[in-house]
């Protein structure tokens, strides 16, 4: 068996279908597909089991145990040589499991990264990754690589060898990820847009930030940094200062800019800004060399500073630089 995917889901009933008709038009029988039902209250059994085809494996949770270990029952019961991970309201291009398999038929790399697109009701958005010079492990840490584990194929050897899992919080992707990157010797990159994510159903406007988001964040990061200790010293040194950029993207630009949302639309709630101002940890010594480095953009550097000084001025000031 050369593929297995694995597809998390629950209460999926009106994206399933499309979901599982997308890879189960291959003829092909070089791959299973494993559906893991996360303790669905519906009917998602008869549709999968619905489809008669011998390639599907359907798994039902006794209990609701979220994506992170629902995909963790996915890898312990797959028999490929390499895995993916695909959601149940997400969908794959035509032809794009043919694709895959023909390019892991030569068997010469650890990790298969392709492009994907962003659904909104509006349309739709091309996201691509351009590796970079300095190696993609690097490009993840510095969020050039996203963190997603559903637009990439994974070794298994890779994650057995190495006992690579999921854990149980949200951000569940970025720890996966960071320990195969440091495990894999070999990434290859497909120049094509063959995975669509859907996001058709939510609006930017749908949900305020907040803190439990910040805390489940950084629980990650900090699983991450333990990861990175425990590494040799000269890996440790080639990396740190990647990781504090990540740190950074995650635990500051990235909530600065929901709060910012939340902000022009009038509804940013006080107590969590006071509570995130007061859990950011960040000092303007490290961020300074960070941005003498050329790895953190001054105009980053100078947001900090002002948000640290007036959250409100900040967003003024990114206001207006959108109208000017």
């Amino acid at each position: 068996m050369l593929l297995s995917i694995v597809v998390t889901a629950y209460n999926s009933n009106d994206t399933i279908s499309k979901c599982l008709e997308r890879v189960l038009e291959s003829s092909s029988d070089q791959f299973e597909l494993i559906v893991v039902d996360d303790c669905s209250d519906n009917s998602s059994a008869e549709i999968v089991q619905g489809f008669g085809d011998k390639r599907v494996r359907y798994i039902y949770n006794d209990e609701n145990l979220g994506p992170g270990l629902s995909r963790n029952v996915g890898i312990d019961n797959l028999r490929g040589q390499f895995v993916t991970f695909l959601d149940a309201d997400d969908w794959y291009e035509h032809g794009a499991v043919d694709y895959i398999l023909e390019q892991l038929s030569s068997r010469s790399f650890d990790l298969l990264v392709f492009d994907f697109s962003t659904v909104y009701s509006s349309g739709c958005v091309r996201k691509q990754w351009r590796p970079s010079n300095d190696g993609a492990i690097k490009d993840f840490l510095c969020d050039r690589l996203i963190s997603t584990v559903w637009n990439k194929v994974y070794r298994v050897d890779i994650i057995f060898d190495n006992n690579i899992r999921f854990p149980s919080y949200l951000s569940e992707d970025s720890l996966f990820n960071f320990k195969f990157l440091l495990r894999c010797k070999n990434v290859r990159k497909l120049d094509s847009f063959i995975y669509f994510f859907d996001k058709s159903g939510e609006s930017v406007t749908k949900s305020k930030y907040s803190i439990e988001s910040f805390y489940e964040t950084r629980e990650a990061l900090r699983d991450m940094e333990a990861v990175l200790n425990g590494e040799p010293v000269p890996v440790k040194l080639s990396l740190r200062e990647c990781f504090e950029l990540r740190r950074f993207l995650f635990l500051f630009k990235d909530p600065v800019l929901r709060l910012y949302r939340d902000w022009l639309l009038g509804r940013i709630d006080r107590l969590v800004l006071n509570q995130f101002r007061k859990v950011c940890e960040f000092r303007l010594r490290d961020l300074s060399y960070l941005s003498s480095s050329g790895l953190l953009k001054k105009r980053d550097l100078f947001a900090f500073v002002v948000f640290r000084a007036s959250p409100r001025l900040l967003f003024m000031l990114m206001k207006l630089s959108k109208t000017v």
